[in-house]
């Protein structure tokens, strides 16, 4: 259904859940290192070995936490917890 607000070319947003075709395994296969993820930060911690930091992410739709560099990330909205 196409509306006002939704046409060929609008950005939009989905549940891995929702996809019909093709199946969600097979998309999940097909996944690159391109695939950019939005999560909250829960906590940092660092390397003392390699002074380097880390965070702990939260993503919303991943069961367990994730840990990432921190020079990694990319800032998108602050929210205070």
């Amino acid at each position: 259904m196409f509306t006002k607000t939704m046409a060929p070319g609008a950005e939009v947003r989905f549940r891995l859940g929702d996809i019909l075709c093709p199946d969600r395994n097979r998309v999940l296969q097909q996944v690159t290192h391109n695939l950019e993820l939005h999560a909250v930060v829960t906590q940092f911690c660092n390397d003392a070995d390699r002074s380097e930091s880390y965070a702990v992410l939260d993503v919303t739709g991943v069961e367990s936490p994730i840990i990432v560099p921190v020079e990694r990330l990319a800032v998108r909205k602050i929210t205070p917890r």
